[in-house]
């Protein structure tokens, strides 16, 4: 089973030690389309600050990637929130650890920008799709309510 994926946009930008203007968030997106179409998965770019002010959230969707900008009044991290809300069954790409705490309590798994970067890079020059290993937690205990790690694990697979 494939989940979507939700990328904390600015938090994998500033890995690329790039300015997060928009010929970047355009670059990021246009690689995540070809990654989106390479693996079949639904990706939710999602970045702080409506481009036209207090609008709508989603702005639009190309390639199986649906851009979105927080309104005026919320941050990317809150619509991050309201998305796994509404989905539960999701990837979170992120290494904020505030979002991941939070996240990982309302059922989403999570893979850090870092990781997650140099899948995409892999998968992007790899013209056959390939097998990953899981990341390691860093803790192998589990925190308390998180009974569903190992199905949280297997939405990794084939990232």
């Amino acid at each position: 089973m494939t989940v979507p994926l939700i990328v904390d946009g600015y938090n994998l930008l500033f890995l690329f030690k790039r300015n997060p203007d928009h010929a970047a968030r355009e670059a990021l997106r246009n690689e995540l389309v070809r990654y989106a179409s390479l693996k079949g998965r639904a990706v939710f770019l999602v970045f702080d600050g409506s481009a036209r002010g207090s609008g709508p959230s989603m702005l639009d969707s190309k390639g199986g990637v649906t851009l979105l900008y927080s309104s005026g009044r919320e941050r990317a991290d809150d619509l991050i929130r309201r998305l796994v809300r509404d989905r539960r069954e999701v990837v979170v790409v992120t290494s904020d650890r505030e979002l991941t705490r939070s996240v990982e309590r309302l059922g989403a798994a999570v893979l850090s920008s870092h990781s997650f970067l140099t899948r995409l890079e892999q998968a992007l020059e790899s013209p056959e799709p390939s097998k990953f290993e899981e990341d390691e937690p860093e803790d192998s205990t589990p925190a308390p309510g998180h009974r569903n790690r190992p199905r949280r694990s297997a939405w990794l697979d084939g990232l």
